[in-house]
């Protein structure tokens, strides 16, 4: 995020990077001193990596859109994020600037976000997985609650990651909503402090369950014989571990395929569908190649980024998912809307993903290529264990308060009971149910 520009040809003064922050600071710090808070009641501030538009939405985004569809807090709140062509219609949407002539993406963002704040006075502003944001965002709002929303571990982010910072950055906000309750306990370890344990708030991704079961009814009883992998194509989701997997399992099955979807990083732009290619993403496609040489049909199919509709369709249709993350996922999004669309699910269990496969997929131990290579072979010969899984998917994400109501109802029960937003019909009745 911290770019900079400098001045070419021979001779020309280089505009070295603390020189840059320190005019971009002063310029954010005459805008911030310019806003009173006391407006918009409620601001819910994006990443500014974030698209908020369906082509290519990451998980953030889609998450932020629905908390915001089934909000009581909808007609009084907006969206601030990085400029789109077509942002999620419905959604009161701010689009801010990404880019500055001296070329510091982050500060650029942050300076938008000053001057619409200083235009919009936010009661209460809510910002996701970005906690570096808190101290600008106190500047530019100086009245208004804060909260934050954790989408990734504490402990691996900037201004959060020893024991001091976590404890300092609590005092400063009202509340913070965490994915799972493997992230709630990352932020609270080593805090024994009953007060600020009480601002964590485990807030975890929520669907439209049944809108999910609509599309399920939607689709033909049969399944397809495919295999498939959604997420970035990077280390971490595994995604050579599923490549070298699916190429020992269905080799010699006649009639399964696998689909790969994603790619390393988003497109940019509505219309994007490629985007810059990592070494690692060049290594794991010339993988593919090879095991697809010389095949009447390919095995592996490398599909790059998708809309979330293309995703749930391909859900709908296949037999199996698979989520083999090599890190400790915050929750992970893919498994749960395969859960949703009821496909069988194999997946590791690493970090928040234990609180939601035990019991309800079949789970990689150890995480190995040889071992998902034979969980795949075998629950590719077993339809009735596959429906039964899909039954125990769907279960769970009721069992366990999964339905985007009760999130977002739980989310505005905090809102106006202690953060301050005026109460708004059908929220303060069940304000006693607030953790």
């Amino acid at each position: 995020d911290h770019g900079y520009g400098g001045t070419g040809g021979g001779g020309a003064a280089r505009i070295e990077p603390s020189a840059v922050y320190r005019r971009e600071d002063r310029k954010l710090n005459t805008v911030i001193n310019a806003a009173k808070s006391s407006g918009v009641d409620l601001a819910l501030v994006l990443p500014p990596s974030e698209r908020f538009q369906a082509a290519n939405a990451g998980a953030i985004s889609l998450c932020v859109r629905d908390f915001a569809k089934f909000s009581a807090y909808l007609p009084r709140l907006t969206v601030y994020g990085a400029s789109v062509d077509r942002p999620y219609p419905g959604i009161p949407f701010r689009g801010l600037p990404t880019e500055s002539r001296l070329g510091s993406r982050r500060m650029a963002y942050l300076l938008g976000l000053a001057k619409a704040f200083a235009a919009d006075r936010p009661r209460y502003v809510e910002i996701y997985n970005r906690p570096e944001f808190v101290g600008w965002v106190r500047l530019m709002a100086p009245r208004a609650a804060i909260s934050l929303y954790l989408c990734n571990d504490p402990q691996r982010m900037r201004r959060f990651r020893t024991l001091t910072e976590r404890q300092a950055m609590l005092r400063r906000l009202d509340a913070v909503f965490c994915v799972s309750d493997f992230i709630r306990d990352r932020l609270l370890e080593g805090i024994d402090d009953l007060d600020l344990a009480q601002r964590a708030i485990t807030a975890r991704f929520g669907f439209d369950l049944p809108a999910f079961d609509a599309r399920v009814s939607a689709l033909q009883p049969e399944r397809e014989n495919l295999i498939l992998f959604v997420g970035r194509i990077v280390e971490e989701k595994g995604a050579e571990l599923f490549v070298d997997a699916v190429a020992r399992a269905l080799g010699g099955r006649t009639g399964w395929r696998a689909v790969m979807v994603g790619a390393d990083r988003p497109p940019v732009g509505h219309d994007a569908r490629t985007a810059p290619v990592s070494p690692y993403e060049t290594r794991v496609r010339a993988r593919v190649a090879s095991i697809n040489h010389a095949r009447q049909t390919p095995l592996i199919e490398m599909t790059g980024f998708m809309t979330q509709d293309e995703v749930l369709a391909l859900y709908g249709r296949a037999a199996i998912a698979v989520v083999p993350s090599l890190w400790e996922e915050p929750l992970c999004r893919t498994a749960i809307e395969a859960m949703a669309m009821r496909c069988p699910l194999i997946s590791t269990d690493r970090g928040g993903l234990r609180e939601l496969v035990h019991g309800a997929a079949v789970v990689i131990e150890p995480t190995t290529s040889d071992r998902l290579a034979a969980l795949i072979g075998e629950l590719a010969d077993d339809p009735v264990r596959r429906e039964m899984l899909a039954r125990l998917g769907r279960s769970r994400l009721d069992a366990d308060g999964y339905d985007i109501r009760k999130v977002a109802a739980l989310m505005d029960r905090v809102r106006c009971r202690r953060l301050g937003l005026p109460d708004v019909e059908g929220v303060s009745s069940d304000s006693r149910q607030a953790t």
